[in-house]
């Protein structure tokens, strides 16, 4: 099993086998970087269960279906969103796609005019990627490219000594190339790094500690120890993001691993953090949400829940509310969703600039089809429908599900603008209500006995 960090290559591992049901937990007492405890003779064993087992597991399916493009439409979104400046008037980069999935990534990448490959484990995902996209990929990304660009998204954390491989990978970029790393983040807010919730309808408190903490997650990182990886590999980081998707990160290759010292952390704070989270999900399954954030506060589930299960029915205590945490959680209510529940709640009582303002914030957080048809909704009540109709392209290009609803509703805001020859009537009665005001402000009704007419 592990003997010593990825990070310090200290021995001091402090190991706790009870707290999750089919894993071990092991901090660095030195650094406090955190994992789930692995043999690295046994790597090969894991990489077939990645290649074989991994994806039905995760998703209930071997194969990909149409849910895995509506997923990808969402990262492809953000992913561009946090590379648009890197980007931007470049053409012709050598780029490689680490755990390329579908090849929607490396697809993406073609069509923007760059060299793109990738690799990818799973046999039917290589095989979608040929033949939907038009990709072909390999299980191991080639090393006799140097490449301009290595994308690392949301794979970092399924390996072992992540140290190496960032090593490994910044052997093959180019001199000044670029690495990208996307990974979860587990010590901040209580939060699925991809979006989705932590808790679980019908499972246990032990099964949605043990989700979140998915041992398939190797690496349990913290904004610190993640940056300590990167850095001792080798890299300066000249962007981060910490909300489109868990953490992300453009580096670029430097000589920094000779000279750099990892940042410590407290490892007896970290495991704090740990049993904290599992007894707020505890208090969060028995419906005590108040319990659940005096024990972790940064929890965005419990406090929409508190909003808008505890307080619906008394919408100044849901304002207040909202005050009060806006002040004290400011990682919750920073957050994608804390902002769509708020700009929900906006909408609901009709305030719509406001809501607008705040579901236009989620959407540049995290791009996501339902928050641009809340957007468009708002831009109908504000009778901005031309705006509605341009923004609702954006819900479908995002989720093709979307497309009856959105055309539904593109349809309606168009049959709401009036067409030329009715703007051509109003401007025409305007302009005669202009030029004969003097005349309509001398006329005044007549009462028939009071002004003497009969």
């Amino acid at each position: 099993m592990l003997t010593k960090c990825p990070v310090c290559g200290s021995e001091d591992l402090f190991k706790d086998d009870k707290i999750h049901s089919n894993s071990v937990i092991v901090i660095c007492k030195h650094c406090g970087f955190t994992c789930h405890d692995y043999d690295e003779s046994k790597e090969a064993e894991m990489l077939a269960y990645y290649k074989d087992e991994h994806r039905k597991a995760v998703a209930g399916k071997q194969k990909p279906d149409y849910r895995n493009i509506l997923t990808t439409n969402y990262k492809k979104a953000t992913i561009g969103k946090f590379l648009a400046e890197y980007l931007k008037d470049k053409k012709g980069l050598i780029i490689g796609d680490v755990g390329a999935a579908t090849g929607y990534l490396v697809h993406w990448f073609r069509t923007l005019g760059h060299r793109a490959t990738g690799s990818e484990y799973a046999l039917d995902y290589r095989r979608m990627s040929e033949h939907y996209y038009g990709v072909p990929l390999t299980e191991e990304l080639d090393a006799k490219h140097k490449y301009d660009l290595i994308t690392i998204y949301h794979v970092l954390e399924h390996m072992m000594r992540p140290d190496l491989k960032l090593k490994k990978y910044g052997a093959m970029l180019a001199d000044g190339g670029h690495l990208l790393v996307s990974v979860p983040e587990y010590f901040s807010r209580l939060y699925e790094g991809v979006g989705t919730n932590v808790i679980i309808p019908g499972a246990t408190a032990q099964a949605e500690f043990d989700s979140y903490y998915d041992k398939n997650h190797t690496n349990i990182v913290s904004a610190t120890s993640i940056k300590n990886l990167i850095m001792m590999a080798g890299f300066s980081i000249v962007k981060e993001d910490y909300e489109g998707c868990g953490m992300t990160f453009l580096c670029r290759k430097e000589a920094l691993a000779d000279i750099y010292n990892p940042v410590l952390e407290d490892w007896q704070a970290i495991y704090a953090k740990i049993k904290a989270v599992k007894q707020a999900l505890a208090f969060a399954k028995a419906d005590n949400y108040k319990k659940a954030i005096d024990t972790y506060p940064e929890f965005p589930e419990a406090h929409i829940h508190m909003l808008m299960r505890v307080y619906q029915k008394d919408p100044v205590h849901q304002q207040d509310y909202m005050a009060e945490i806006e002040k004290t959680c400011p990682a919750t209510t920073s957050g994608a969703m804390y902002l769509t529940t708020k700009g929900m709640w906006m909408y609901q009582t009709q305030r719509y600039p406001e809501a607008l303002e705040i579901f236009e914030r989620s959407a540049n957080l995290r791009p996501n089809p339902d928050v641009f048809m809340f957007i468009a909704w708002c831009l109908l009540e504000l009778g901005r429908h031309k705006e509605a109709i341009s923004i609702l392209n954006y819900a479908i290009m995002l989720s093709p599900a979307k497309w009856q609803e959105a055309v539904n509703f593109q349809l309606h805001a168009a049959c709401s603008i009036p067409t030329w020859d009715e703007r051509a009537l109003i401007e025409m009665n305007a302009a005669l209500a202009e030029k004969n005001k003097a005349a309509v402000a001398a006329l005044s009704p007549k009462d028939p006995v009071m002004d003497g007419v009969v």
